[in-house]
């Protein structure tokens, strides 16, 4: 899984499902452990760093496209 949205660590992992499931200790791989595999030890931080840039520049866009695309 490419993101974990309880937390940066399996162990913060919290959907039941996935849990009860799957072999989630042995076979799922959460965040940085996932970028790891596909991309190399630098990817994770390279890619928050690419969201937060692109974040940063297009925030106002966004807001304006939310505030005013009704």
């Amino acid at each position: 899984m490419a993101y974990n949205p309880y937390g940066p660590m399996r162990a913060d992992y919290r959907w039941s499902f996935a849990r009860m499931y799957t072999p989630f200790d042995q076979a799922v791989v959460i965040g940085d452990e996932f970028w790891d595999i596909v991309g190399g030890p630098t990817v994770y931080e390279e890619l928050l760093e690419i969201y937060q840039e692109v974040g940063h520049d297009k925030s106002k866009y966004m807001l304006d496209a939310l505030a005013f695309g009704f």
